[in-house]
């Protein structure tokens, strides 16, 4: 199995789809990237107030899966986001970043 870019350079990440020590996280163990996104903002997202943010797989069909999120803060949510990861094989560009 090829080493992912997390595990190398960020093995402590939290990463909501992918980090090694989110024990919440989706916990990806493919090199995905986003392909795309939408984030709709609902409403101020003050910093410093503590932040929730959660996510689900959608859906998956084959090398893509997409993915919801949503960020609480004082238990209301603030904002929304959707959008694809891929999988990146060895010999696509974003594979060896």
């Amino acid at each position: 199995m090829v080493e992912s870019l997390l595990d190398k350079f960020a093995p402590n990440g939290v990463c909501s789809g992918c980090g090694p020590k989110n024990r919440y996280g989706l916990r990806l163990r493919r090199v995905p990237v986003t392909s795309g996104y939408i984030v709709r903002f609902l409403h101020p997202s003050p910093i410093d107030r503590k932040w929730q943010l959660s996510s689900r797989a959608m859906e998956e069909d084959g090398d893509r899966v997409n993915v919801s999120r949503e960020l609480e803060v004082n238990g209301g949510v603030t904002a929304t986001m959707t959008g694809p990861f891929v999988t990146v094989r060895e010999f696509h560009p974003a594979f060896y970043r």
